[in-house]
């Protein structure tokens, strides 16, 4: 507005209205103050450092994890394979089964994808052993007659040695060690 000689200024507010942008970015009126946009959700990262080593014919679990990203996450495989027996739950992260061969050091890629409208995704390079487990290979005793000395030896593979016995079940006769 411009003022002449003889004429009182008068003042004029201006109104703004965003339209388009109120939605990210909460405009109102004129007062320039408003909302900020919504922070974009964090990195997606696999917090999972290593998996357990896994024993053959004996049940494993491991559950793989991330942070960061929007939930739910989605979980693959993408190099690799588990050995025969176990399985990776898409949802949960979770390998789990039980492994009927061994793997020694068998190196894996998993990776994570989050349900953002513009998915992040992240992987991991793992390693995953089975080894064979403990077994005793004794299948049975030779008979011993009373009033004799009686020795025999259990035979067992796998593990480490030392190896120690115990009787888990039963009696040995009267006077046995």
């Amino acid at each position: 507005m411009i003022a002449t000689p003889g004429t009182r200024s008068a003042r004029v507010t201006l109104s703004l209205t965003c339209v388009a942008a109120a939605v990210l970015w909460g405009c109102s009126g004129g007062t320039g103050r408003g909302t900020a946009p919504p922070t974009p959700p964090a990195s997606l990262s696999i917090t999972t450092q290593s998996l357990p080593d896994g024993k053959l014919n004996v049940p494993y679990s491991a559950t793989l994890a991330a942070t960061g990203g929007t939930l739910p996450y989605t979980w693959s495989l993408n190099n690799g394979s588990l050995p025969t027996g176990l399985t990776l739950n898409s949802t949960s992260g979770l390998v789990s089964g039980v492994p009927t061969a061994t793997a020694a050091a068998m190196a894996l890629t998993f990776t994570v994808t989050d349900a953002a409208s513009s998915a992040q995704t992240n992987s991991a390079n793992l390693t995953l052993t089975i080894a064979k487990g403990m077994s005793i290979t004794t299948t049975s005793l030779p008979n011993g007659q009373v009033g004799s000395a009686y020795t025999t030896t259990l035979s067992a593979t796998g593990g480490t040695a030392p190896v120690s016995w115990s009787l888990s079940g039963g009696t040995l006769p009267a006077g046995s060690c």
